[in-house]
């Protein structure tokens, strides 16, 4: 089963009680964009102006067709900027420095992940942008360049930094899964198993309710 982005953005749609205005911007996507201050540097970064004044900013994240390459999460904010800024930050010895402090700039509020497993559609929320980028690693684990896999997802050198500078979890203890009964099957139940494998979660962290 392959999901698009508009499937993403429906399972959001549905799942969102706001009655404001939502719209989906792609990365590349031509519209008006906005100038803003990275850290404390004179250097000024530009993202689509949709995104950068968003009264909420969800991500989606759609494994299915980025699990080898990336983005996920943390990066993912990098590929909405101007092609000039992103540019910079490729070849830039401070890369992973520089996407860190862009989270601190504009940050996504909410994660919706999605991932195909034996042909069940697994959904993954978290308003914890780490533990978005370490599940991202682990789900994906198989389809990785080898530069980005490791022993642990902890050890990834954009969630190390990440740790030390944003908002979110810090060690596995911070991560709590919530599973509604309903969604329960057995592909997800290896997704979980997974995940408490590859991040370290413990068992007792598993809630089966929201």
């Amino acid at each position: 089963l392959g999901i698009s982005d508009e499937a993403l953005a429906a399972f959001v749609q549905a799942r969102t009680a706001s009655k404001l205005e939502t719209s989906v911007v792609l990365p590349g996507s031509k519209q008006p964009l906005q100038r803003l201050k990275l850290g404390n540097s004179d250097q000024t970064i530009r993202l689509p102006g949709s995104l950068a004044t968003a009264q909420e900013c969800i991500a989606l994240v759609n494994l299915d067709l980025v699990a080898n390459h990336g983005p996920f999460v943390l990066d993912l904010l990098a590929r909405y900027l101007h092609k000039l800024d992103r540019a910079r930050i490729i070849v830039s010895p401070n890369r992973t420095t520089t996407i860190v402090e862009l989270n601190l700039v504009r940050r996504f509020d909410a994660i919706a992940m999605a991932v195909t497993i034996d042909g069940v559609r697994i959904w993954l929320e978290t308003r914890d942008l780490i533990a978005g980028e370490l599940a991202a690693l682990a789900l994906s684990e198989g389809a990785l360049p080898k530069h980005r896999r490791h022993f642990s997802p902890w050890e990834d050198d954009l969630v190390q930094l990440a740790t030390e500078r944003l908002p979110g979890a810090r060690y596995p203890g911070d991560i709590r899964l919530a599973i509604s009964e309903d969604d329960r099957n057995t592909t997800l139940d290896q997704a979980v198993s997974s995940l408490h494998f590859r991040l370290g979660i413990d068992i007792s962290t598993v809630s089966d309710h929201y």
